[in-house]
């Protein structure tokens, strides 16, 4: 009996980071499809799923204002991760509105 054996190379493909995705679709204007991936990543614990959601709070980016909302996020964020929180938000306001 013939025996044939294949080898299967894995397939070692980077999975995409949805909150980089994420962050693409709010510079294409596109706030909808970005909310439900900021929340889940957010109520996952991701500080930088946190800062984006707050910031979607906080400029009103296809929901409605909310300083409440925005301070929630960023609180956590803040608590978590304060570095980022101070660096990331002032460059990426900026270069999401433009």
């Amino acid at each position: 009996m013939l025996l044939t054996v294949m080898y299967v190379a894995p397939a070692y493909v980077q999975a995409a980071d949805p909150v980089e995705d994420a962050k693409a679709l709010l510079r294409a204007g596109r706030y909808g499809e970005a909310l439900p991936i900021l929340q889940k990543s957010a109520a996952k614990g991701n500080a930088e799923g946190e800062l984006y959601l707050g910031l979607m709070f906080q400029n009103g980016w296809g929901v409605a204002q909310d300083y409440t909302q925005a301070r929630q996020w960023s609180g956590i964020t803040g608590k978590r991760a304060p570095g980022m929180k101070k660096r990331r938000r002032a460059d990426e306001a900026s270069s999401i509105e433009s």
